[in-house]
């Protein structure tokens, strides 16, 4: 059995993951230049959990890494030149909670001598030149009071949240091991919602939400608490709001449990993918945003949140998009804005803060056009939960092999999106409630309506 896979022959999704599987066509078919790398197999996790550590992985990943070591010609563990390598992991499809890329692994106390003097002879080769303005140019700039900002206008949008504060980690004892790295740094402490967080009593994170949407019709999300977090969100330009960037808050409904929004971890906010090099990137990412007076594309700046947007606001009308928006452009006002900015540090403020209020000012204006055209783009691509399978019925059919077995199934009509508006219509069988006849095929899946008979 081979357990390590070479990036240039990373082929099935299924055993190197989404991400090797296209770094091996960019290498093969595109011709791209891919820095070297190696994958550990599914098949090597799989042996992992059934028998623990494969035999042979040793020996074939030190294969890798010396392959790794003659391409680029530097040693892992060097100390004059050091190879420094980054750890990313992957699965066939994308999936909230994976481990976190680990960056400059092989980066030891030992080795900084080495790498800072490889680093000052890399900058003086380039210093004054086109590579060093085309690089600066291609930084992204996260602004460090980002989250500050933001907690203040989520107060005056009458958003739950919570509060960051900038603390300076004290030259402590306790801090052990890590005291050399981390004393006196300035950093932020974020409240973690749990359990009594603005009064609630229950907190729990979307995939404990989204299982209790499935449970019964006695637990409901507060839909528009959600679009108006989220339409916060699109003003203050940040991207990414996965799934692990909400907890939810029970309150009392007047049938069952209603789930208030908590949105969280405003790295994000006000970021800017800019320069000449991410310009060009963001047609392939329209993820890499910058925050300016105008607003970016909108499928790039809700991307990530996507698949919550589509579960949680489908049950929304215009009418409520409209009122919500124009409920923010009265709250996040002129005075607001100037309040939150004002209590930045002053460290914190320079040439970023005229620019951050010219820019806030000229998206608010402009967010009833934004809300808008979120709707449009919810209402083309329509998710709906089948619990209750009790209004009318429609042709359905599935992805499958063969299309052409039609059936006629059940739907409940989400009430304010026109029939000829959405392209696909996504449903969410509740097994427990429907057919016991639907086919096996569409156990995971999205059925696609056809006609415009919803």
């Amino acid at each position: 059995m081979t357990w390590v896979v070479a990036l240039s022959d990373a082929r099935d999704p299924a055993l190197v993951g989404g991400k090797a599987a296209n770094l091996g066509v960019m290498i093969r078919e595109l011709g791209l230049s891919v820095p070297p790398g190696f994958v550990i197999s599914t098949e090597a996790c799989r042996a992992f959990l059934a028998g623990g550590w494969p035999d042979g992985m040793d020996e074939e990943i030190r294969a890798g890494m010396g392959a790794i070591e003659a391409s680029v010609g530097r040693r892992f563990g060097d100390p004059a030149d050091p190879l420094l390598v980054s750890v990313r992991s992957g699965a066939p499809v994308s999936m909230p909670g994976m481990m976190d890329t680990i960056l400059n692994l092989g980066l030891t106390p030992d080795m900084t001598d080495g790498f800072a003097a490889w680093r000052s002879r890399l900058e003086a080769m380039f210093r004054e030149t086109v590579v060093h303005r085309f690089v600066q140019d291609a930084i992204s700039a996260g602004y460090p009071g980002g989250p500050l900002v933001a907690a203040r206008l989520l107060r005056s949008a009458g958003v739950l949240h919570v509060a960051p504060e900038l603390f300076v980690m004290p030259d402590d004892p306790a801090l052990g091991e890590y005291r050399k790295e981390f004393a006196d740094l300035l950093g932020y402490v974020e409240e973690k919602p749990g359990d009594g967080f603005a009064g609630a009593k229950e907190v729990m994170d979307s995939d404990e939400l989204l299982d209790s949407l499935s449970a019964g019709s006695n637990q409901q999300v507060d839909a528009r608490a959600f679009l108006r977090a989220r339409l916060m969100d699109q003003l203050m330009g940040d991207w990414d709001r996965h799934r692990d960037q909400w907890k939810w808050a029970a309150a009392k409904g007047a049938v069952g449990t209603v789930w208030r929004p908590i949105p969280r971890d405003r790295d994000q906010a006000f970021v800017r993918y800019d320069g000449l090099l991410l310009k060009a990137a963001r047609q392939a990412h329209p993820k890499l945003v910058v925050f300016e007076p105008t607003y970016p594309k909108l499928l790039g700046l809700t991307w990530n949140g996507r698949d919550l947007d589509r579960r949680l606001l489908s049950g929304l009308s215009w009418a409520d998009f409209d009122s919500i928006a124009g409920d923010l452009v009265v709250r996040v006002s002129d005075a607001a804005i100037d309040s939150a900015l004002a209590e930045l540090p002053a460290s914190f403020r320079g040439d970023w803060l005229e620019l951050t209020r010219t820019a806030l000012i000229a998206r608010r204006d402009a967010l009833p056009a934004q809300a808008k055209a979120y709707y449009r783009q919810l209402a083309r691509d329509v998710d709906e939960a089948l619990s209750n399978p009790n209004i009318k019925s429609t042709t359905v059919y599935w992805p499958i092999e063969d299309r052409s077995s039609g059936f006629d199934t059940p739907i409940d009509e989400p009430p304010h999106y026109d029939p000829k508006v959405p392209d696909h219509w996504h449903v969410y069988i509740d097994w427990s409630k429907t057919k016991s006849d639907l086919p096996d095929a569409v156990r995971e899946g999205w059925l696609t309506r056809t006609g415009t008979t919803i």
